[in-house]
Order: C-alpha cells, then structure tokens, then sequence
C-alpha cells in the first residue's frame, strides 16, 4: 500500500513540537499507551518497550549524514545542467541509480523492522498477556533498556527469545521487511527529486541560475529537507515508516490465533488530543468482531503522521459492536488497507 503526498498535505509533527504539549511520560506514543487502564501500565509499558517516536528521532540522528549526501549530489547535477529541462533528465537518471541505495535501505530496514517488532510485542506482552507461557512472562522482571532504546542486534535477540513467532516466521518477516526498505527508498529518492525540481523552479522565478541554485544547495541555503540543518522531509519518512511498521507488527499479533481466541473484539482508539483528525475521531471507541471480514481497512495508521491503534478486547466493554461495512467514516486516501511499511511521502 502505498501513497504520495504533497508537502502542504503532511502534517509535520516534530520532536520539538512534542516536548511543548501533553504529559511528558507519553510524549510521542501512539493510542495504545492511552488505552491502558492506568499510568502505571502506561509506565510499565514505556519502560518495557520504550516509544516509536524516540526510535524514529534516533534513528534520524544516526543516518541524516548517509542521506544529505543525496542533497549534494543533486546540487552537482544543477551545476552540470544546462537548463530546466536538463536537469529534470539528470534527476531522473539520478533516481534510478540510487533507487536501491543500499545504505539508506538498510537503515530503513534496521529502523522500520525494529518498530514491527515492538508492536507485536506490546499486544502480546503489554496488551494480551495471557497468551504468552509464563516462562516467557517471567522475561519482563527486572530492570533492562526499553526495547526500542537497544541496538539493532541486541532488539532482535530480545524479541526472538519471546518466541512469539516461529524461526520460519522471523525469517520471513526480516526477508519482506528489507524488500519493503528498499520499496521506501526508492519512494524517498522520488519524493526528493521532486522537491528538488519544484525548488529549482521557484529559485528561477525569483531569478536566479542553475548555478546559484548550486551553491544555495551545497550550503543549505536552499534545503530538501534531509541534512542536519533542516531535516524536516527526513523526519516524516522515518516518522511515517515507524508508525506504518509499528502499526503492521501489532496488526501481525492481533490476527494471530492465540490474540483471536483471547481477545475477540477490537476497539479503535485515538489519542483524544486536539491533533486527531475529525475522520479518525469519529472512529474512536468503535469495537469490530475480529471475524468481521471488512474491519482489517480500518486498521491504523489511516494517514501520515497517524496515532491511532486497535486495540483487542475480551468484550465490547458495553459498546456498541459494529460492521465495517456500514460505516460512513474513511480512511485517509491510501491507507483503506491493512498496514505496511511502504508510505514515504512523495510530492
């Protein structure tokens, strides 16, 4: 599933932005946190997984160099233009060699498999513990890093000692998460030789040259959004890819056999701030039967920068059941399907 999106189209939430609004104990955490009976499961959830926001940021930390790269090479193909046109073709010809960058494909596979991972761990350890062997109960006593705060390696081992999936499995979901990190790449690398082309015309209009465009690039005067200084297209990838991949991993485990059988019920849930969507409020607090066969188009996330979860239930809670197929209500365009990993914003 994937979608394009222009940039007045993305709601760009930063970390920074965060640390201004809300209970600082959940900043950056999606609806499964607020969906806790309490703050204590709340806390014994963060410390236990951690939260997708952190992982994203860190994760951006990490790999903004391999990516602002990808600015200075295309500040030499303006320079090396001859006009408008001849760039566009030199971007084109540029996006097709580096849309299987292998360095960016791996740091979003590392980035987006580990936030899959955390998901199905917060239903099957946080959410539905009783469908875990009190063995692997037992993994949660005593202190250790948040899930989502470890290495790439040591997070792997972690979950693998849960036993939550088969090897086969494992296997499977690592083989599929790297095809879809190089699905996002070549989407990243599209999304930006389309930002850079709309950028190189605006500096036209305004009079400049293919050579000022340049050097406006090379110094960040001018920014696509994916170096140090100015981040902001690079922090929506990863924001988008976590919270896709997280919303995946949890999907994974809610349709599992043992989630089905425990928890029959889910119920969407936002996070109830004044940022959700007035589409995705009117989802909040439905219940759908895990057999209803329509239900699966609503799970989230229903947009870019998308916070919403399903959350599995034993019982309606006293709400009222409904059907998928009679609600009024949609997703955001492009997201009317179950999740994947494959939603970097374009142009």
């Amino acid at each position: 599933m994937g979608s394009g999106v222009a940039d007045s189209d993305v709601d760009y939430i930063t970390v920074a932005d965060e640390v201004e609004t809300g209970d600082a104990r959940w900043r950056g955490c999606h609806a499964d946190i607020y969906a806790l009976a309490d703050d204590a499961e709340r806390q014994r959830a963060v410390t236990l997984l951690g939260r997708p926001v952190d992982l994203a940021a860190d994760a951006l930390k990490r790999d903004v160099t391999v990516w602002s790269r990808w600015q200075q090479e295309i500040a030499t193909l303006a320079a090396a233009s001859n006009d408008d046109g001849d760039f566009q073709l030199r971007l084109a010809a540029w996006q097709q060699r580096n849309a299987a960058d292998e360095d960016v494909a791996a740091s979003l596979y590392r980035t987006t498999m580990q936030a899959d991972m955390a998901g199905q761990l917060f239903v099957r350890v946080v959410e539905a513990p009783e469908t875990l062997p009190q063995s692997m109960r037992a993994l949660d006593d005593g202190p250790r890093p948040s899930f989502l705060s470890l290495p790439f390696e040591e997070a792997l081992q972690a979950f693998l000692d849960r036993q939550i999936i088969t090897p086969e499995e494992f296997r499977a979901l690592s083989d599929d998460a790297r095809q879809r990190a190089f699905s996002a790449t070549r989407l990243a690398s599209q999304g930006l030789i389309e930002r850079a082309y709309r950028r190189l015309l605006e500096s036209l209009q305004s009079g400049g040259t293919l050579d000022d465009f340049a050097s406006q690039l090379r110094d960040d005067a001018i920014s696509l959004g994916v170096t140090p200084d100015d981040p902001g297209y690079l922090e929506t990838v990863y924001r988008t890819n976590v919270a896709s991949s997280y919303g995946a991993g949890r999907y994974r485990q809610i349709r599992s056999p043992a989630v089905i059988a425990a928890r029959p019920f889910v119920e969407y849930r936002t996070s109830r701030d004044d940022r959700v969507r007035q589409s995705h409020a009117a989802l909040d607090g439905l219940v759908f039967r895990q057999d209803d066969p329509d239900w699966s188009r609503y799970a989230p996330p229903n947009g870019f920068n998308c916070r919403c979860v399903t959350v599995v239930r034993r019982d309606p809670g006293g709400r009222r059941v409904v059907r998928a197929s009679d609600l009024s209500a949609q997703p955001d365009p492009g997201f009317d399907a179950p999740p994947s990993v494959e939603l970097t914003p374009t142009e």
